[in-house]
């Protein structure tokens, strides 16, 4: 039996584990406070909700609601139940990726990536604790980040020398838990040409700019307007001369696609709702530009890496560049793009990352085989 297949038996026997059983029937969040205000309210919830529910409202207590959300998270059928079919239906391809890994740490968090998206069907907002988190394993030897909220503004903040305007959760996970380097094996260097895909509000940009310093550059290609606006000024507000914002999207042609803004995870779409946005290739870029080099990639547009790859299919032959590519947004990404890194170029040398406490942000890291036997990393 291959290793998919042994994985999800022992899944499978965890989820019908007595144990597990015992903690989904006796939920904690449903005992009821006894204080007597709270029988008051209790008392008169009734009333309250008829008269709500004429109004087209319904009122839900906090501790339901919030235990709503959790399950529409962990149970997220539009992805784990396709996923669960891919995966006993295709479990040599699950196999392949698992072999490609090259280090304990990225397998741990592929078998865990596997049993949270599987066992969700089943558990939802209990899988985090049948399935915990991957442990961080060995600290990386980075430099801590200073990050200070300027005044009394909300979404201003100083990052070390740095002024920022973001919503707060993007400075954790790029300057703090550095999402998009492996370790000290996949990162950024100084004097190194840097491509991403999906700038935001240049939150990535602005860390890649530090990392590679005067003699490097970034492209940052961001499709969003409103993105787009927030990303030149940030880069503005640091003069920071060397990020080339770039409003186009990375894709497989060139041409205009179908777009959907979202809060902060836009994407290419189709229908009425959807809005034409120019797309460009790697490769065309790298030709119009005449860069002399590409070294670092990273990716994360919202389900579109594979399309991009396949834009960039040269310049990743040509250049061997380190990548970032994210595998959380489809559910088969987890073993297509492997694959298609494999296929534009065998050499790689994969790895696998997830350090956000949500099912966000799985990061696929890959490095050039030479280069990896150097950092010790092959």
């Amino acid at each position: 039996m291959g290793h998919t297949k042994t994985l999800f038996e022992e899944t499978m026997n965890r989820i019908r584990d007595t144990g597990t059983i015992a903690l989904l029937s006796n939920d904690s969040s449903q005992i009821t406070p006894s204080s007597s205000a709270h029988r008051i309210l209790t008392a008169l919830y009734p009333a309250f909700q008829r008269v709500f529910e004429r109004c087209g409202v319904h009122i839900l207590k906090k501790a339901t609601f919030q235990d709503t959300l959790q399950e529409s998270v962990w149970s997220c059928r539009t992805f784990n139940l396709p996923f669960y079919l891919l995966l006993l239906e295709n479990s040599e391809s699950f196999d392949q990726v698992y072999e490609w890994l090259a280090d304990e740490h990225s397998r741990r968090v592929f078998d865990w990536f596997v049993q949270v998206h599987m066992s969700g069907l089943f558990l939802g907002r209990f899988t985090p604790k049948i399935f915990p988190f991957v442990e961080r394993g060995e600290a990386p030897t980075h430099p801590p980040i200073a990050v200070k909220r300027r005044g009394f503004f909300r979404y201003r903040y100083f990052v070390d020398k740095y002024q920022f305007h973001c919503s707060e959760p993007v400075i954790e996970p790029v300057f703090l838990r550095r999402d998009y380097a492996y370790r000290d094996i996949v990162l950024p260097s100084s004097g190194e040409s840097i491509v991403e895909g999906g700038g935001y509000y240049g939150e990535t940009a602005l860390w890649f700019s530090d990392a590679v310093g005067p003699a490097g550059h970034v492209w940052s290609f961001e499709p969003d307007a409103h993105s787009y606006r927030m990303l030149c000024e940030n880069m503005a507000r640091n003069r920071l001369k060397n990020v080339t914002p770039v409003p186009v999207g990375l894709w497989d042609t060139e041409g205009q696609i179908g777009f959907r803004s979202q809060a902060s995870a836009s994407r290419a779409a189709e229908g009425d709702c959807a809005k034409p946005v120019p797309v460009i290739t790697l490769d065309r870029l790298v030709e119009r530009e005449r860069l002399e080099k590409v070294d670092y990639i990273k990716l994360d547009i919202e389900g579109a890496e594979r399309r991009a790859l396949l834009g960039m299919e040269h310049t990743i032959r040509y250049f061997r560049p380190k990548l970032a590519i994210c595998v959380y947004h489809l559910f088969d990404d987890i073993i297509a793009i492997p694959r298609l890194v494999k296929e534009l170029c065998p050499d790689y040398v994969l790895y696998l990352d997830h350090k956000s406490d949500t099912l966000s942000e799985t990061v696929l890291f890959a490095l050039p085989r030479t280069r990896a036997e150097l950092s010790g990393g092959a």
